[in-house]
């Protein structure tokens, strides 16, 4: 990242302000690799990045699930984790 008089640039010369992140719902695909997966798995449902982060911290042993976590949809169960 690189400082351009007071405008914080990315590699790309664009600065952070004017790029759009990407809406929740946009699709993008998970590649799970765990020997309790089922080769060939394909999960279908309503997950999100908070799905992966509740799992995560499931498996870490943290109860206190932040921001969305709380109420996304577990990968444990259809992964087998």
């Amino acid at each position: 990242m690189q400082h351009d008089g007071g405008t914080h640039l990315g590699a790309d010369r664009t600065p952070h302000a004017a790029r759009r992140a990407p809406l929740e719902d946009s699709p993008l695909p998970n590649f799970i690799v765990a020997p309790s997966v089922v080769p060939g798995t394909a999960v279908q449902g309503s997950y999100s990045h908070y799905s992966l982060l509740r799992a995560t911290e499931e498996m870490l042993g943290v109860n206190a699930f932040p921001l969305n976590a709380g109420t996304a949809l577990s990968l444990r169960p259809p992964l087998n984790l």
